[in-house]
């Protein structure tokens, strides 16, 4: 996973005593996030220039399903900066894969 629990723990401000299998759960459905948007396996590839964009992706995301509908407002609209880490992480990809 790009995140481990305890990545995942903070991001989303959980207690200590959330099931770790939701957790596992929730790093997943990043990972997939990530290899659909971007066409690349960063869980299980890591570029070293990319890794902390890919976290942060995987963290914008998250906490994007996990909060929607609590709270209404553009202070908590990842949109912006998810879309941008996605072509950030395309970008990567390409040039190190070296697809065009």
């Amino acid at each position: 996973m790009i995140l481990t629990n305890e990545e995942i723990r903070e991001a989303l401000f959980l207690d200590d005593d959330f099931p770790t299998s939701s957790l596992t759960e929730f790093g997943l459905l990043a990972d997939a996030f990530i290899v659909k948007k971007t066409g690349y396996d960063y869980a299980n590839n890591m570029i070293a220039s990319a890794e902390p964009l890919a976290k942060l992706l995987a963290k914008l995301y998250l906490k994007s399903i996990y909060y929607e509908g609590f709270h209404k407002d553009e202070k908590m609209d990842y949109s912006i900066g998810i879309n941008g880490l996605i072509g950030d992480l395309k970008d990567i990809a390409r040039a190190n894969t070296g697809d065009s």
